[in-house]
């Protein structure tokens, strides 16, 4: 512990997990929390660390891959945490938040630049911003946050920009939406049902902002089509095949 008045350090409980390099670490009220990293492994374990009792406490572990590398930033009572480079030997771009209230993890949208590690995070006032890192190359760019949206205006432009086309459908037809929005969620997948809502046709990952779609064999018809991001209805409606 380091002691500004008398320009002092002073060791303290040392650290519960194992030895390990580029954890995150944090703040929030009068507890400290580390975690992730890399050991050897990639980790997800967190503790929460009480300066009063000199303890330390295990929290629950990272809600998404093992990773090291990640950025962080706080807002009120909640830790946001993502990006970083993980136990599938990739840059990731997802992004978590932690309720120290409730002692748990969410998901929330994706961060909009590209996949990357050893960004920067900071807060200033109730917005979280990301900036810098490395995604295959030296980033210099300032993201901000706005947890009061947490992907709403992501959806709204989805929604506005999907099209389905031509429609109705003789042989085949292309789904096309706004490119932004493959940045905004982890997986965007679409789904087609037939009037007794069976369904009829799934495509688990758009990875495209433009995909075609074939016939195939479905009878000629009304069908319903849904688009879901990351567990989000993003858009439904309606497609005729002649």
């Amino acid at each position: 512990m380091y002691n500004v008045a008398s320009n002092s350090w002073t060791i303290k409980a040392p650290y519960p997990g194992t030895p390990r390099r580029l954890p995150i670490a944090f703040t929030i009220g009068t507890k400290a929390y580390v975690g992730t990293g890399d050991d050897g492994a990639f980790k997800g374990d967190f503790y929460k660390y009480d300066a009063t009792a000199n303890s330390w406490f295990s929290v629950a572990p990272y809600g998404g891959t093992p990773r090291y590398g990640a950025a962080c930033f706080v807002i009120g009572t909640d830790a946001y945490v993502g990006t970083g480079y993980d136990n599938t030997l990739s840059n990731r771009k997802d992004f978590w938040k932690f309720n120290s209230l409730t002692n748990a993890w969410s998901a929330i949208t994706n961060f909009a630049g590209t996949a990357r590690s050893n960004a920067v995070g900071f807060s200033i006032g109730e917005y979280g911003y990301i900036s810098t890192g490395y995604d295959s190359l030296t980033t210099k760019d300032l993201w901000v946050f706005d947890p009061n949206s947490n992907g709403i205006g992501e959806m709204d432009k989805f929604k506005s920009s999907v099209k389905i086309y031509p429609n109705p459908i003789v042989e085949n037809a292309t789904i096309s939406f706004n490119p932004e929005c493959l940045n905004a969620f982890a997986k965007i997948s679409f789904t087609l049902y037939d009037v007794n809502g069976r369904e009829v046709k799934f495509i688990k990952e758009l990875n495209t902002s433009e995909t075609t779609i074939n016939r195939d064999e479905l009878r000629s018809g009304i069908y319903i089509y849904k688009f879901i991001g990351d567990d989000n209805l993003l858009a439904t409606g309606k497609l005729i095949l002649q």
